[in-house]
């Protein structure tokens, strides 16, 4: 039986299969080993998110696992209106007036112009700070119950979504638990701008971030680079209250992944190169560089595969750029599949590729599970956390994200060793998620036993 109780807030967790599941899955399956018991509060999965049932045979026999629905503000408020604009429309569509107004140069945009500033209101009325508020009340509501039930020595929470902070201080000041905060991502000082439409949303956000770390006991990070930006923010607040926990993997995925390894058919130094992204691309993470590189060597007589198997934008227009470019034979899009299955196609090719453009502070979680087949990571990314990760433990090389010809050289750099053994020894025994998780495990009981009595003079 373990005294040590937390309730553990994690907004996504298995089944749902997005990258920020797996944290908060592997602290919830070492946590009892490091002599705490979690006590999860989650989210149920919604209709649009991508679901794993498998990955929920990982957690941990006699967890408690509580699950909370969405009410989807904006959605609730739109069935409102809807219901008593039914009552004039009839009225309304008798007396409305058939004319029509003569189009001028300026209608799109000032449709454009209304379309971004029903956006923000949109935003202030309902996704104040994200659109998973909706999450909050319910959720404070269980977590109480929760905590009758149970008697958790401490609350933790993890983001995004950042609703989730704010759920967890608010339930930690009714319940005078001590609150340990765990950022995946940066809040409100992302290195691309704002996340948020206005600057009245935005101003309202950065003060409910500095409401919930300065309410927090201790503050995590996942990057040494981020607990410098929060400390230097936050000068007023102790350095020691924040602290890094990097990402890391799982030693079952590990034996996991030998056991494909030794299965699979490894490349050939004979055949073509073949480089995986196995993730998402959207946003800044742009892919169009990469079949410009390709094309480069293609020309060069030095062909390369890459493959894409995740969700891709279609603004990037991929296919059609692979055909102008003359590569088609040379470029794999697929869509995504089970986590299994992404084992195996990366247990299939010779190298990956990771794309994280314009932040220093951040380490794609993907990273760690790239480790565990001991083959050359390309990194399109800037100076900053991930770059030295790559860099310092000699797991590939880096290259810049938006320059084709310095794509074309790590490629190259790659062909010419391909098929040499890579060490990743070190790397492998730093990111050992059974180890931070004992490094959580610290992390919680220093702050009961500091927290705590320190409540009770």
């Amino acid at each position: 039986m373990i005294d040590n109780k937390v309730l553990f807030l994690a907004y996504n967790f298995p089944p749902a299969a997005n990258v920020g599941v797996f944290r908060a899955l592997r602290f919830v399956k070492y946590l009892p080993a490091a002599g705490w018991e979690p006590i999860v509060l989650t989210s149920e999965p919604e209709s649009h998110q991508r679901l794993d049932p498998s990955l929920e045979s990982q957690i941990p026999d006699g967890i408690v696992v509580k699950r909370i629905a969405i009410a989807r503000i904006e959605d609730v408020a739109k069935q409102r209106i809807r219901g008593a604009l039914s009552i004039f429309g009839s009225n309304a569509r008798n007396s409305r007036d058939d004319s029509t107004s003569v189009a001028t140069s300026n209608t799109s945009k000032t449709k454009e112009s209304e379309h971004s500033f029903c956006d923000q209101i949109k935003e202030a009325l309902f996704a104040i700070p994200d659109r998973n508020i909706g999450w909050k009340r319910p959720a404070v509501a269980a977590a109480l119950e929760l905590v009758q039930k149970h008697k958790p020595a401490v609350i933790y929470a993890t983001a995004p979504p950042f609703s989730t902070l704010v759920t967890a201080a608010e339930v930690a000041k009714r319940t005078s638990l001590p609150l340990v905060l765990d950022f995946r991502d940066p809040w409100t000082r992302v290195p691309w701008g704002p996340r948020n439409k206005s600057r009245f949303t935005q101003g309202r956000v950065i003060q409910l971030e500095k409401k919930c770390v300065s309410q927090a006991s201790r503050v995590i990070l996942n990057t040494s680079a981020l607990e410098c930006d929060f400390v230097n923010h936050y000068g007023e607040i102790p350095p020691s209250r924040f602290t890094t926990i990097t990402n890391g993997y799982d030693n079952e995925l590990k034996k996991q992944v030998e056991k494909i390894l030794s299965e699979a058919s490894s490349g050939s130094s004979e055949q073509d190169l073949t480089v995986l992204h196995p993730g998402g691309l959207y946003r800044r993470r742009d892919p169009r560089p990469i079949l410009h590189a390709i094309a480069l060597l293609k020309d060069r007589g030095k062909p390369v595969v890459f493959e894409q198997l995740g969700h891709c934008d279609a603004e990037f227009g991929v296919s059609e750029l692979a055909a102008e470019l003359g590569i088609t034979e040379s470029f794999r899009l697929d869509a995504a599949v089970s986590h299994n299955e992404m084992l195996h196609r990366m247990a299939s090719v010779d190298a990956f590729l990771l794309v994280q453009p314009d932040t220093a502070v951040q380490v794609p979680g993907k990273l760690f599970e790239m480790m565990l087949f001991q083959k050359p990571i390309i990194a399109l990314t800037g100076d900053g956390a991930l770059a030295d990760i790559v860099r310092n433990y000699s797991l590939g090389c880096v290259a810049d994200p938006n320059d084709p010809a310095s794509i074309a050289t790590a490629l190259e750099e790659l062909q010419k060793t391909q098929g040499s053994a890579m060490h990743f020894e070190k790397a492998l025994h730093e990111f050992d998620g059974e180890k931070l998780t004992h490094r959580l495990a610290e992390q919680l009981s220093s702050v009961v036993t500091t927290v705590i009595p320190s409540r009770q003079k």
